[in-house]
């Protein structure tokens, strides 16, 4: 009986390929992000009122936000959403970010899953 089948959840496809924004965040702008996602709304204000949209949007998609989710793929940050991918457990997001040389996304997403490599990479390379 087909009405009892579930819709497939629709999730954006990653691009093969595309041009790649600059990725240059000061260490403290990364910082306010990171208490931002922990639930700092003064933090995520900051950011947005000072044109660090992606980083307040990538929160929000980071709590599973589908609007927010859909804005970084339509939007110029497939790496973003790749990154959140990464995170949660997609070996193709994660196998991307490493063809396409986002290392500290990369990295980040194995640190967040627990690896130890992912914290030893991000020890030696970021600020």
């Amino acid at each position: 009986m087909k009405f009892f089948r579930r819709k497939k959840k629709q999730t954006p496809t990653i691009p093969e390929s595309f041009v790649v924004p600059p990725f240059e965040y000061h260490p403290k702008i990364i910082l306010a992000w990171a208490k931002g996602i922990e639930g700092n709304q003064d933090l995520l204000n900051y950011l947005w009122e000072n044109d660090f949209k992606e980083l307040v949007i990538a929160s929000h998609a980071i709590h599973l936000k589908d609007d927010a989710r859909k804005w970084l793929m339509e939007n110029g940050f497939p790496h973003f959403m790749a990154f959140i991918r990464a995170a949660e457990g997609d070996t193709v997001a994660l196998s991307w970010l490493k063809v396409h040389g986002f290392d500290l996304f990369y990295n980040m997403a194995l640190a967040i899953e627990g690896n130890n490599e992912g914290f030893k990479w991000i020890n030696v390379n970021s600020t």
